[in-house]
């Protein structure tokens, strides 16, 4: 949830203006900071989280073989006036004679009168512990930008009629939006069968300044903590059973997704997926399929259906995803030669 503080001016605003404030602020960010079923949700929401960990986690930059480009948009609680809708797209790839990754996310989260933008450049360094174990380290820096569409504010008092006049000095009549250094960190364990993420997102808590009419505000994001894991189980030559789960956790709420994927000859999957609110309960259920369209190309899409009163107001959640792979193949282990003409290996 958003930390909030109070403009900082000069002087103290008087009682009244200081009413007229709180309530100008917290109409403006009404469905980000609110609604309880969104409590929380500073980072984007997938249901597909696990086709994209390295959306959450850096140190899975460079855990595959190839690069990977994957780019996805989740309409929430469809039919719902200034319901969440988010968009992201990422990319990352190995480096072998490095024994390392590389990779680059952009996210974008728009909820009511306020959205949020994330960038991020991202580096994994990874560990051999075995023939088939490896477990990396990683960490990206980049820019966090937050946003309030002030010319769509409505205050009792107000006048809409060709200007925008909220009738409140603290209230922006435009756009406000301020941008902030942001950090995380992530390890990342990965064998043939298994795979676990522990991660940790806006990792010092930055804040983002506004200006909010006749003063400053701040919108401070939240530390995340992310925990995910998958294992793959063999049912035949042709069928496999991939049961996973992921849990989000700051300093308002704790997620818990979990969800289970049939793969069927490797190129199509079904699975099921369900999603609480650990303090709040049950929050939603739905179902996830797709398929590989060549070597490259690999389409999902996944539906939430809510569990609670907006089910009576929304026609769910609808969510897609696009990735495509480029294979690198990794260099094969030899004997290296001294070559003493030219002094170089």
């Amino acid at each position: 949830m958003a930390h909030l503080s109070l403009p900082s001016r000069a002087a103290q605003p008087t009682p009244a203006a200081s009413i007229r404030l709180g309530w100008g602020v917290v109409l403006a960010l009404l469905m980000v900071c609110v609604s309880p079923p969104a409590k929380a949700q500073q980072d984007p929401q997938f249901t597909q989280f696990r086709f994209m960990p390295f959306l959450y986690n850096p140190a899975a930059a460079g855990s595959e073989q190839g690069l990977d480009l994957i780019a996805a948009g989740r309409m929430q609680w469809a039919g719902l006036d200034g319901a969440p809708q988010s968009q992201t797209v990422s990319g990352h790839m190995p480096l072998y004679g490095l024994s390392s990754g590389i990779g680059f996310s952009i996210w974008n989260d728009q909820a009511g009168l306020g959205g949020s933008t994330g960038f991020y450049a991202a580096y994994a360094y990874q560990l051999q512990l075995g023939r088939s174990s490896r477990l990396a380290i990683g960490v990206s820096a980049g820019g966090f930008q937050y946003r309030i569409d002030g010319d769509r504010i409505r205050t009792p008092d107000g006048s809409y009629e060709g200007v925008v006049d909220h009738n409140d000095p603290y209230l922006p009549i435009a756009r406000s939006q301020g941008l902030a250094a942001d950090f995380g960190v992530g390890l990342w364990f990965q064998t043939d069968k298994f795979r676990a993420g522990l991660s940790s997102t806006h990792l010092l808590e930055p804040d983002v300044t506004l200006a909010l009419g006749n003063g400053n505000s701040s919108i401070r994001m939240l530390r995340h903590y992310h925990v995910t894991a998958a294992y793959e189980v063999e049912l035949g030559s042709n069928l496999s059973l991939e049961p996973g789960v992921g849990v989000r956790q700051s300093a308002a709420a704790m997620v818990l997704d979990a969800n289970v994927l049939l793969f069927i000859q490797g190129n199509m999957w079904v699975g099921a997926a369900f999603r609480s609110n650990l303090a709040n309960g049950s929050d939603a259920v739905g179902g996830m399929a797709g398929t590989r369209l060549g070597q490259r190309f690999r389409l999902g899409y996944a539906y939430d259906y809510s569990l609670h009163s907006l089910n009576q107001v929304s026609g769910g959640s609808h969510e897609l995803l696009v990735a495509y792979r480029f294979a690198i193949e990794k260099p094969k282990a030899g004997k290296r030669i001294n070559n003493p003409r030219y002094l170089h290996y």
